[in-house]
């Protein structure tokens, strides 16, 4: 079978090797030979030749050797010989060198293949194009042209070493010395640096990518006030943040058949009734770290606190709308969709934007605005300052900050981070099978709760009397929490936390989170310890031993539909780690110490 698979192989005048990142199985078409050379595959055939898993097998063993073979054979010749570094781009002896003018023509029209540059190399992405996450559309914008700018915009999923091995798997040259002064492919100095100006930001902020800024507070500091105080609202941006000049600031609104209206801010708050409406914004990838456990999901390693609660103040979009021409008549019928666009744009001048049904837009009862105060002060640069829309119920990705158009159609917005990001798919589908059209837009978020305190891993003393949960509750599309329950058994028996005192609001328009406590009895937390390094199975026969055992504290909710939380995490995976609401469990350390 070895034989024959090679043979197939050589035959064929194509190579395979097994490789288990899905990274690296997206690129369709390049892979990697001990991480530095490049070998074309085609899927297509794989599948056809190799019907059999066994002799799937044996041809993946086979090609190891081919491969290897293949690239001992051409160690001297080979264009792509290994090397080792931290960043691609770095010159390259045993390569060709190219002028910009050649890799331009090199764009997917002039030429078939297509070419970029990133630093002081040259990559043919051809065969990636397909596969990049982004879509075929946004990494053609770099087509025959350096990518570096997009890479400074686009940081987090591109600083990765493995994002790096897979760009420098495809490269085939060098940019011509005379070329390298490019303004375009300028390094990182701060006037090149698109996120030069960011706003300063609270030292006791957690980063999670500091370019673009992602960022939650330590989750026990949520749980001072009600309302977060700005400087310790979450902080998820994809792009830089925009330099808004008030003096020239115009919203313009657009309804079809009539003319576009444009306000100005003050014309805003001078002409349309002045609100407020306190709401909790949610970011889509809160808790990912908790699916991550189960397998590992794309995106920022969102913990408990990418959650926060503000009181906004603006104008109701229903109202412009109204002014802007929308008719009644028109919701639903002709019109399905609010779209909205920010003023945070990428090199290529695609801003970012959202879109929500015109139904919640235009309910007297939905409570979205467009808001330009946050908690009595204006909007800070980092959450969307000067306008922003609160659209209360609905995930974060909805509430678009820097709002200067906002559009009444037919169809969803046309953005990137509306129809290709922000959806979830089943458990069983990955980045191989995975599409982003056959998937609704999310809008309102599950219910939702989490602990904030203890924190994981907390270390508390055998010898207290009681132990004291803290934590929030929240669901969307205006749902109530009528309950929190907390368990120390693994969901064998619950006991009822305390809801904190909140304000008062109406059925089915309930924007905020409750916050909620619990006392536990510690001999209650101790008759189900495991001593440390084993796994928590929740019996109760395990027994508080010397030194440090482990005990985990468990908390679900309860909304005013009757919605629970999902017991465990791997029934809500998905490959972009959204929406994780299942049962929140906290591990915490119980010493001898006293």
């Amino acid at each position: 079978l070895v034989g024959r698979a090679a043979r197939v192989l050589l035959s064929s005048r194509h190579f395979f090797c097994f490789f288990s990142s899905a990274a690296a199985r997206r690129t369709r078409g390049t892979v990697l030979v001990g991480a530095s050379h490049r070998i074309h595959v085609d899927l297509r055939f794989w599948d056809r030749k190799m019907a059999t898993w066994t002799l799937r097998r044996h041809a993946m063993r086979a090609c190891a050797l081919v491969g290897a073979s293949w690239c001992m054979i051409n160690k001297q010749t080979n264009n792509e010989a290994s090397v080792s570094m931290e960043q691609p781009g770095a010159p390259r002896e045993d390569l060709p060198t190219y002028r910009k003018e050649e890799v331009a023509q090199h764009d997917g029209k002039r030429q078939e293949r297509v070419w970029v540059t990133y630093r002081d190399g040259v990559y043919d992405i051809t065969e990636f194009l397909q596969a990049h996450p982004g879509g075929q559309e946004k990494i053609g914008l770099a087509a025959g042209k350096a990518v570096d700018p997009f890479w400074k915009i686009y940081r987090e999923p591109h600083q990765k070493q493995s994002t790096w091995d897979m760009l420098e798997s495809m490269r085939i040259g060098n940019v011509d010395p005379r070329d390298r002064n490019d303004p375009s492919q300028a390094g990182e100095g701060e006037e090149n640096d698109p996120f030069a100006n960011e706003p300063e930001r609270h030292p006791a902020l957690e980063m999670h990518s500091q370019k673009p800024c992602n960022a939650e507070a330590p989750a026990t500091l949520l749980l001072d006030s009600f309302i977060t105080p700005n400087e310790l609202f979450f902080v998820r941006n994809h792009l830089p943040v925009p330099k808004v000049d008030l003096d020239t600031y115009r919203l313009l609104v657009e309804v079809p058949g009539k003319e576009p209206k444009s306000f100005t801010l003050d014309e805003l708050k001078e002409s349309f009734e002045k609100v407020e409406v306190v709401a909790t914004l949610q970011c889509a990838g809160n808790r990912r770290v908790d699916l991550d456990k189960a397998k590992p999901a794309k995106g920022l390693p969102w913990r408990t606190a990418a959650v926060s609660t503000a009181q906004w103040t603006g104008v109701r979009l229903r109202d412009v709308l109204l002014a802007a021409g929308l008719s009644e008549k028109e919701v639903d019928e002709t019109i399905h969709h609010i779209q909205f666009e920010g003023m945070d744009s990428d090199p290529s001048g695609d801003c970012y934007g959202a879109s929500i049904p015109v139904g919640k837009a235009m309910d007297p009862r939905g409570d979205v605005i467009l808001a330009y105060q946050m908690n009595g002060d204006s909007i800070p640069a980092d959450h969307g300052g000067p306008l922003r829309a609160i659209v209360p119920g609905v995930v974060g990705a909805r509430n678009v900050k820097w709002v200067q158009r906002v559009v009444a159609s037919d169809e969803e917005s046309h953005s990137f981070w509306q129809r290709q990001d922000y959806k979830i798919f089943p458990p069983h589908v990955n980045w191989d099978n995975v599409s982003q059209h056959t998937a609704p837009s999310i809008q309102e978020t599950p219910v939702q709760s989490a602990i904030l305190q203890p924190s994981p891993g907390a270390k508390v003393s055998k010898w207290d009397d009681e132990l004291e949960l803290k934590g929030f509750a929240l669901s969307g599309g205006g749902r109530s929490i009528h309950r929190v329950d907390i368990s120390v058994d693994g969901g064998k028996s619950w006991t009822q936390a305390e809801l904190l005192p909140r304000p008062q609001v109406s059925h089915n328009r309930d924007w905020a989170w409750t916050l909620w406590s619990a006392t536990l009895k510690m001999e209650d937390v101790k008759k189900h310890v495991v001593p440390e390094g084993e796994a928590n199975s929740g019996s109760s026969d395990a027994q508080l031993g010397d030194g440090v055992n482990k005990a985990a504290v468990i908390c679900r909710a309860v909304d005013s539909s009757g919605n629970v939380q999902p017991e465990h995490p791997e029934s809500v995976w998905n490959l972009r780690g959204l929406l994780c609401n299942s049962w929140h469990q906290v591990e915490i350390c119980i010493s001898d110490e006293g």
